[in-house]
């Protein structure tokens, strides 16, 4: 039986002590550089040495120790220096194989290879290594075969409405802040207040009837999200999905090119989803849960980056297999009755707001404009907020049979859940004293994966979701 044997890349020894980087190397550099520009040097310097060169030392015998196998149906990989690891897999168990390629690795010939399993710990690759890139792509042809393809591109300007339809302030605070403030110390510049001056310099230009704090505030949060912005760009330019009958193969990115290739086997389930502006541009994108996949808890590849509901669900169908969307639909009744409850915390909200505001009004009137930007901000959400409402009133709905299906809002997008019936873990049905007047219910349906994916569908009928679920899994569960 011919095997296939694969060694790590020479950069996987950079990898191994990137985590001693601004604790180690750093700190010795720059006693060097202090001590070649005026003669002098901490009392620490030959510990640092010391420590340097062990580190390095493991780390040159730990890349050298990598190999991976391939033979037959299993996967096997050596690793370890002072302490030797083998793991033997078999290849039906792989769910998803991924690549990801920077700058660094274009130059070099290398990349990142996760190889990831239903088994492997929760938040974390099974496996990140550094292997040639020829290298990786022979891996995944032994692991998910050849076969013939069809590749579909997606042009630039929908990337940017995904780019844009997707970012939010608060991500680009996440990422951009660390960043900046990093890059900053690695310099020795002080980019963070640099960046804070030329806001308020901004903020000041700005002469509206606004306070000058709201102003900052308001250039903050631009700068904010147009971080966001540029990186979900970058990440998402140059998209590109290649499906085949048994694998899919995802490829995006610019600066970094990223690669995931995985069994539709393997799927957990498929998300369709609307954030605000997709929704105001009627665009959906469409997800995938794989068991396996992603090193932190809720990470899915996105199949389709956007596009009409009717497209993306033929791609569904194109992946998951036909199924009809509408068998056994289970939705709220549609009465005013029915609306009102929907509406119930909107209309709450609102009427506190009232009453906050003009109490406020009287008891702080020096600060008049404030109050009046935080309830016109606070109507915003709130009228938002009426129109999920709206939605899961007029759209939300569940159905029951051999594939689950679930619309419903969450947080502030729409979603819509689809996966086996055999891949629910979970469903839960909650009734409040007001439910249990109407005989209704709410229900929510929660994916067994490591991403746990839910949809909740509020207001149904009691007897048409224990029915359903009686008739699906063939149990008896009395109302």
């Amino acid at each position: 039986m011919i095997g296939f044997e694969f060694k790590a890349h020479p950069l996987m020894f950079f990898k191994i002590i990137k985590p001693y980087i601004f604790v180690l190397f750093l700190p010795f550099l720059r006693a060097i550089v202090q001590y070649l520009t005026i003669g002098k040097t901490s009392g620490t310097m030959f510990l640092e040495f010391v420590a340097i060169f062990v580190i390095s030392v493991i780390a040159f015998f730990g890349y050298k120790s990598i190999k991976i196998s391939v033979k037959g149906n299993r996967v096997t990989i050596k690793r370890g220096f002072l302490i030797k690891d083998e793991v033997s897999i078999d290849i039906s168990r792989i769910s998803s194989i991924s690549t990801k390629q920077n700058l660094l690795d274009l130059l070099f010939g290398s990349v990142s290879c996760f190889i990831n399993t239903e088994a492997g710990r929760p938040k974390k690759d099974d496996f990140n290594l550094k292997l040639y890139k020829k290298d990786a792509k022979i891996l995944c042809i032994l692991v998910n075969g050849s076969e013939k393809v069809k590749k579909i591109s997606f042009s630039t300007f929908r990337i940017a409405l995904l780019a844009a339809g997707t970012s939010s302030v608060l991500t680009g605070m996440i990422i951009a802040v660390p960043v900046v403030k990093k890059t900053g110390d690695i310099i020795n510049v002080a980019l963070t207040d640099l960046l804070l001056e030329q806001m308020s310099d901004i903020s000041l230009k700005i002469d509206n009837y606004l306070p000058s704090f709201v102003n900052y505030v308001t250039v903050f949060f631009v700068f904010a999200y147009m971080a966001s912005f540029v990186i979900t760009f970058f990440k998402r330019v140059k998209f590109r999905l290649i499906v085949g009958k048994k694998t899919i193969e995802i490829e995006s990115g610019l600066i970094t090119r990223k690669n995931i290739i995985f069994k539709k086997s393997k799927i957990n389930n498929i998300c369709f989803e609307q954030t605000f502006l997709m929704r105001i541009l009627k665009k959906h994108s469409m997800s995938v849960s794989i068991a396996g996949y992603g090193n932190k808890k809720g990470e899915r590849a996105t199949v389709v980056p956007i596009g009409n509901k009717n497209s993306i669900k033929n791609q569904a169908k194109a992946i998951y297999g036909a199924f009809d969307y509408y068998a056994n639909k289970i939705v709220p009744k549609q009465n005013l009755a029915s609306l009102k409850n929907f509406l119930f915390v909107p209309m709450l909200i609102f009427l506190a707001l009232i009453t906050t505001v003009t109490a406020l009004l009287l008891v702080f009137p020096r600060v008049r404009r404030f109050i009046l930007l935080f309830a016109f901000i606070t109507l915003c959400f709130n009228l938002y907020s009426v129109s999920i409402c709206y939605y899961d009133y007029k759209h939300s709905f569940v159905c029951f049979s051999d594939v689950i299906l679930a619309s419903a809002s969450k947080k502030l997008s729409v979603q819509e859940l689809c996966c086996s019936k055999n891949k629910v873990g979970v469903i839960k049905i909650t009734q409040t004293p007001a439910d249990k007047r109407r005989k209704t219910c709410k229900t929510k349906i929660t994916v067994c994966s490591e991403s746990a994916d839910s949809a909740r569908v509020k207001h149904i009928d009691l007897k048409s979701v224990i029915e359903g679920i009686n008739r699906t899994y063939d149990v008896k569960i009395n109302v």
